[in-house]
């Protein structure tokens, strides 16, 4: 009787492992893509500081960044994306960087491999650059978009701007924030199940 019970808690610890550990599906933290990636008009970045500055809806795993760019140089070239705290009008720390490779103008590109945890309602910068900083293009839209801060800038020598009329076009996706079970979680769970087994069948003695 107590090997079938201790077997019975080990299968639900595992279970509970898995359920926790287990994430759902991307959820949006922030879209001006509207219905398409459409190109609309285009940021040309000769600055450093030149991308997207919006707030998260959602609190997760940044899980994958889809943002359409175009070159006015040769290609191919590979575009970097860092993403940034964001406070007071201007950029933060660097949290996290990834990196895609355009190969022709008015092209989505999908950055993935993100490690960065997104909060809900904090603030964020999206910096894009390559190796020819001059030659990268970031479509962006001129309607007002729900959730963005609008395209961040600065020129050389004076403060950093957010233009709220202009948002480079993009997706950010989140997965939804997941606390795993240690190592060894499910034997944890399945001991805690064994005790309650135990202590209930005490009881009934």
């Amino acid at each position: 009787m107590i090997l079938k019970r201790f077997v019975a808690a080990a299968i639900l610890g595992v279970a509970l492992h898995m359920s926790v550990s287990s994430a759902s599906a991307s959820t949006v933290a922030f879209d001006s893509t509207g219905s398409s990636l459409a190109p609309g008009s285009l940021v040309v970045i000769n600055y450093l500081d030149q991308g997207l500055v919006f707030t998260s809806a959602v609190g997760g795993l940044l899980s994958r960044v889809d943002a359409l760019f175009e070159l006015a140089a040769p290609t191919p070239q590979t575009v970097t994306l860092t993403l940034y705290s964001f406070g007071g009008g201007a950029l933060g720390s660097a949290m996290d960087s990834a990196s895609a490779v355009l190969s022709s103008g008015g092209q989505t590109l999908e950055f993935t491999g993100w490690t960065a945890a997104l909060v809900a309602g904090q603030s964020y910068g999206l910096i894009a650059s390559t190796p020819s900083t001059y030659s990268l293009g970031w479509d962006f839209t001129s309607d007002p978009v729900s959730g963005s801060l609008g395209r961040y800038y600065q020129f050389s020598g004076s403060p950093p701007v957010v233009q709220s009329s202009a948002t480079p076009i993009a997706k950010v996706t989140v997965d939804p924030a997941v606390v795993p079970l240690p190592a060894g979680g499910p034997l944890i769970v399945s001991g805690m199940v064994l005790l309650f087994l135990f202590g209930k069948q005490r009881r009934r003695a």
